[in-house]
């Protein structure tokens, strides 16, 4: 089995225990957000994946672009890839861009 299955099955039991009892609390051990026990969110959902992913490719950084400063993301660290720059593609992304 994949990284990826394990992650698909710990995201599963974690939704179906929150569906279950209606809310869930999690600790903040394995947030990325806060270190302060909270409800379940879209967040630790991501942590879990990211987790798994870092598994299988401990070298690849992970880091949530909503969390830099304003000074961060105005220097470019959070920078939005283009698909198309001018007339060419970028290499990596314009096989997928349909106009």
């Amino acid at each position: 089995m994949s990284f990826a299955g394990l992650a698909a099955i710990e995201v599963s039991q974690m939704l179906r225990a929150y569906f279950k009892a209606g809310s869930l609390t999690v600790d903040g051990r394995s947030s990325s957000y806060t270190d302060k026990p909270h409800s379940l969110n879209w967040r630790d959902m991501f942590d879990i994946t990211i987790r798994w992913r870092q598994f299988s490719e401990p070298n690849d950084p992970v880091w949530w672009v909503d969390l830099l400063t304003p000074e961060q993301f105005a220097e470019g660290f959070g920078s939005h890839t283009p698909i198309i720059t001018g007339q060419c593609d970028v290499v990596r992304y314009g096989p997928m861009f349909v106009p």
